[in-house]
């Protein structure tokens, strides 16, 4: 046996959700690959979509139509109603599980080239409880997913190199599951995208749009080997790389960010050039981050243009100066003295003695205790980076926009932009914005 079937056996008798490890799944059809989409009160339009894939490889999909304990009798009506519309309009077959007990779970082979399972997590005493929300939502396709994989590699060898995870309110493109095998250490792949906002939305949605590019884009200038967007919508892992992190965290949000954070440190996460993803742009009090909760935070604002914030640039540049410092080392750094005296070096002093304070805060010295004994440069880097993650990274950023360098709005962002030749090209609603 393989390390690969190793770990992902491990996982599913371990580590996967109890419900599926005790599911017993007959697999209808061979398959190439496997889309996971957690659905809560979308319209039925918006699923329709999905079924509508012209695509030529065998995919599986893996709808789990879930509903927190804590929502309005509505929303979670609403839910069931869309499930209980698919599964009768499909012939959806319901999986045994024993005669005493349903398992929840339907199967419908919805053509030649797409079949499709439903999760019940949203009917009387299947709801999902609200602090695990779309994470465990997320996490049961994807264990599920997982398990119909390795079962197809060990009855007929047949490798799927991907498990794809997205929204139900995207538009997938029509190449969406085209993409190449993962090479060498790749963990992940991260889809680019484009906002589609609804009517009376345009600049709220232009404003978030740019803050996610820029931030994205300032971590790859700093040399952040977490530069990657972090929205669930666009992710697909590998297999083993699924496993090896014990599966999508059980989380109301930011879920997909700390899968991600947890993907960059046993494989890379490489960012697609295309295909592209369309995703909406809605209002949304669905969940605690992203692009919906943000929208209704601008549409309150009396004067979005001005009132909006982004990061300080500096503290990028600062940012950009602790980490060149780090790669830059002949060995292991001996401590986090050392390393503030380098920082002291080159930086200005102000500066330095803030990024100094704030590697403090989080506990650099007690980090460097370990990371001293690392034997070589390269183990000492990747140690450094293991630790300085991307939620490490995020603290770093907040700590020195709340003692040093606070957000800026627009007009002094664009400032700063102008001033260091950025190309607006890069980020298309700008021209939105009137700059």
């Amino acid at each position: 046996m393989s390390q690969l079937d190793k770990t992902i056996k491990k996982y599913l008798s371990t580590y996967a959700e109890p419900a599926l490890q005790q599911l017993s799944i007959v697999q209808v059809s061979e398959f190439e690959s496997v889309l996971v989409l957690p659905i809560f009160d979308e319209p039925i339009e918006n699923l329709n979509r999905f079924l509508e894939l012209n695509d030529p490889k065998k995919i599986v999909m893996i709808w789990v139509f879930n509903s927190p304990d804590n929502v309005q009798t509505d929303e979670q009506q609403r839910t069931q109603v869309s499930m209980n519309h698919f599964v009768g309009k499909l012939n959806a077959q319901e999986l045994s599980q024993n005669s005493q007990q349903s398992s929840g779970v339907y199967f419908s082979q919805v053509n030649e080239s797409l079949g499709l399972y439903v999760l019940d997590r949203c009917s009387e005493g299947r709801a999902i409880p609200a602090k695990q929300g779309v994470g465990l939502a997320r996490k049961l396709g994807m264990d599920f997913g997982l398990k119909l994989i390795a079962q197809q590699a060990e009855q007929d060898g047949k490798q799927v190199s991907w498990l794809h995870s997205s929204d139900a309110d995207v538009v997938l493109p029509q190449d969406y599951f085209n993409v190449l095998d993962p090479e060498g250490s790749t963990s992940a792949i991260v889809y680019p995208f484009e906002h589609h906002s609804e009517k009376g939305y345009e600049q709220s949605m232009a404003l978030y749009d740019l803050s996610l590019r820029y931030y994205v884009d300032q971590l790859k200038w700093s040399g952040s080997p977490y530069a990657f967007h972090t929205i669930g919508s666009l992710i697909a892992v590998t297999p083993l790389g699924y496993a090896q992190v014990r599966g999508m965290p059980k989380r109301s949000g930011a879920e997909d960010f700390y899968l991600l954070n947890k993907l960059a440190k046993v494989g890379r996460v490489l960012s697609l050039e295309s295909p592209v993803i369309k995703i909406s742009g809605r209002p949304s009090h669905r969940v605690p981050f992203g692009t919906g909760p943000a929208l209704v935070k601008l549409q309150e604002m009396d004067d979005p243009l001005s009132t909006y914030t982004y990061y300080h640039p500096e503290i990028f540049s600062a940012l950009k100066q602790l980490l060149v410092t780090v790669s830059e080392a002949e060995q292991s750094i001996a401590s986090a003295d050392v390393l503030f005296h380098q920082l002291r070096d080159r930086m200005p002093t102000e500066r330095a003695e803030y990024v100094i304070s704030t590697l403090r805060a989080l506990k650099a010295e007690k980090q460097f205790e370990h990371l001293s004994q690392k034997k070589t440069k390269a183990q000492f880097v990747q140690g450094f980076h293991t630790w300085f993650d991307a939620f490490v990274t995020l603290r770093f950023i907040h700590l020195m926009r709340d003692q040093v360098y606070p957000s800026v709005n627009l007009a002094t962002l664009t400032q700063h932009l102008n001033s260091n030749g950025v190309n607006f090209e890069h980020y298309p609603r700008i021209a939105n914005l009137g700059i």
